[in-house]
């Protein structure tokens, strides 16, 4: 029988008050080292190591912005890019899966939780519902005509969670798991710089910059190697 998921939310390194582990909405983990933070379901994390840009982080975007010819200046590409992935770039690997990992357990455990809870206040609302049916007055039309609409409000939320579960859970711990949606949101805004046809060797390019999995340690060719694998994976 598979392990339980379980939630792995810390807040100032200790487990989270119980009640959080039925919100899918919000996720916390935080430590000494850093802060992950994610509002919403349709938004991307907040990975926050340090709390302010390092100096060193901006030269290297500066040159890459440079040396691919990208237009609107380093201001704007360093908007794109983000801190969260940022860090994630100079992160090592194992690192990044290990911390997706438990996002990931602590999501579908959330999500399940939630799912539950909703099906359970579904059940009582049909019940509510049959009572006041069965025992209307012309004063409990207002609250019946209101209660009538929980169902399809309850539905809609259940689907929409079954949906993100399905996703979460088909999702593979690979190494880069955790910057694909960053990269992403990169690669969309190369592409409407016009630079779709040299997506590899800029990524490469940024990869070398901030040393992704020891990239400037290896021959140029390979590192454009796994980037092109890791292009491929995202088409």
């Amino acid at each position: 029988m598979p392990r339980k998921k379980i939630n792995k939310e810390l807040w100032n390194n200790e487990p989270v008050p119980k009640n959080w582990d039925n919100d899918p909405e919000q996720f916390i983990y935080q430590t000494d080292k850093l802060q992950i933070i994610q509002n919403g379901l349709d938004s991307l994390p907040t990975l926050t190591i340090s709390s302010v840009q390092l100096e060193g982080d901006v030269k290297k975007i500066i040159s890459w912005v440079n040396d691919n010819d990208l237009s609107g200046g380093w201001s704007k590409w360093n908007t794109i890019i983000g801190n969260s992935f940022i860090e994630l770039l100079k992160m090592p690997v194992e690192e990044q899966k290990d911390l997706y990992s438990l996002y990931k357990e602590s999501m579908i455990a959330k999500l399940t939780n939630a799912i539950k809870c909703l099906k359970m206040v579904k059940k009582e609302s049909n019940n509510y519902l049959q009572t006041i049916e069965k025992n209307m007055i012309r004063t409990l039309y207002p609250i019946l005509e209101n209660v009538k609409e929980h169902p399809d409000y309850l539905d809609e939320n259940i689907t929409y969670y079954e949906q993100k579960l399905t996703d979460f859970k088909a999702k593979h711990l690979g190494h880069y798991i955790f910057m694909k949606p960053y990269l992403q949101n990169v690669l969309k805004a190369l592409k409407d710089d016009g630079k779709e046809n040299y997506l590899k060797d800029i990524i490469t390019n940024l990869f070398i910059l901030f040393d992704v999995n020891d990239s400037s340690k290896i021959d140029i060719d390979s590192v454009k190697e796994r980037v092109r694998s890791l292009l491929n994976k995202m088409n």
